[in-house]
């Protein structure tokens, strides 16, 4: 996989969107022949904090408001796939989730023994519906993993410490980084996550699938091992959209098998040239939005339920669910070993009770 980790001082401002939000069309920007000129889920895929290291962070969140505004102000840089699309915009980092150049929202552990991560609600961004139908797809896959706990903050932090920041930012989209950026995560406004208000009408699946982006998920058909359980049909794929059904050779499953039920698969219908079917899945339904799979669930656990790091489905099966290192969290079986119920193997104060980590 090749990474672009410099760039021309004269590529434009529309150029370099292009490296960070797909729905920009870019025909001038190839390095080398063959290579796709829309960077996402592609081959070179910049970051922030690409483009801070190069420009500097204040240019860098300059740039990504300028792109999405213009996006937003003038349709004819969208293709009409992109206007009519579920599809969301992902501004993507290079790499898997686990081999580091993801980073993970791994930095305030406590003693309940759950990561941390903070999230804040732009102001005024929604009417007091919307904001609770976010608020809930986020609870709702707090609950569902048991191994992360998302703080809602009334305040932007300005100390420097990372948060999300949930909103619309003034445009009808739906968009994620993959893992936090700590480039933008940092600064005083946070990392965006954006949801407008047609991403909203799509329920709490949609809040799910790009909060999962946010946690470090890519999407399900970009696994390297998708062509044995899809096919994806180019000939109905819009020109300017074929990047997306790239395989990610960097993507790392943690052994689960593919998902069809996934939150974060495409739909058999996505990003289509003629209305025509994009992806065959042999009979599987794909591309819903109505909750995290079982596997999405269990995916979640693999990142972020362990102190010392992810781990695979291997070890996921062969430990147990709660381990020493990966406890279990509040309603969540596992914690008995050889018929004896095991406190220690819960988190926090929980304790286990018939093989479930309850509250004391």
């Amino acid at each position: 996989m090749k990474i672009l980790s410099k760039f021309s001082s004269a590529i434009t401002l529309l150029t370099l969107g292009c490296f960070i939000l797909r729905t920009v069309e870019c025909t001038n920007t190839r390095q080398n022949a063959g290579e796709n000129p829309i960077l996402l889920e592609g081959d070179i895929v910049p970051t922030r904090n690409t483009i801070a290291a190069e420009y500097g962070t204040k240019f860098n969140r300059k740039l990504v408001d300028e792109v999405l505004a213009a996006m937003s102000s003038d349709p004819s840089l969208m293709s009409a796939e992109d206007r009519d699309s579920d599809d969301d915009n992902i501004i993507s980092v290079n790499g898997s989730v686990t081999n580091g150049s993801i980073l993970l929202w791994k930095t305030d552990w406590r003693s309940d023994e759950l990561w941390h991560i903070p999230v804040y609600f732009q102001s005024g961004a929604y009417t007091e519906p919307q904001l609770k139908l976010v608020k809930q797809g986020i609870r709702r896959l707090q609950k569902m993993t048991a191994s992360i706990k998302f703080d809602f903050i009334t305040a932007p932090y300005t100390n420097g410490t990372p948060f999300l920041h949930v909103g619309t930012f003034g445009l009808d989209i739906c968009a994620s980084y993959v893992g936090m950026d700590t480039s933008v995560a940092t600064l005083p406004d946070g990392q965006f996550v954006w949801l407008g208000n047609s991403c909203l009408e799509r329920g709490q699946g949609q809040v799910q699938h790009e909060i999962m982006h946010a946690l470090g998920f890519h999407h399900e058909h970009s696994r390297p091992d998708r062509d044995t359980y899809v096919t994806v049909l180019y000939q109905n794929v819009a020109e300017s959209e074929k990047h997306n059904f790239d395989i990610r050779n960097d993507v790392d499953s943690l052994g689960t098998a593919y998902d069809y039920k996934s939150v974060m698969h495409y739909s058999e219908y996505e990003l289509s040239n003629v209305g025509g079917q994009t992806i065959d899945a042999k009979g599987n339904a794909v591309g819903q939005r109505e909750k995290l799979s079982f596997l999405d669930k269990v995916s979640i656990r693999l990142l972020y339920q362990c102190e010392s790091g992810p781990r695979t489905i291997q070890q996921y099966n062969a430990e147990g669910r709660c381990t020493a290192d990966c406890k279990c969290g509040l309603n969540k079986n596992g914690c008995r070993k050889q018929m004896v119920n095991y406190d220690g193997l819960c988190k926090g104060t929980l304790v286990c009770k018939n093989n479930i980590c309850k509250n004391a």
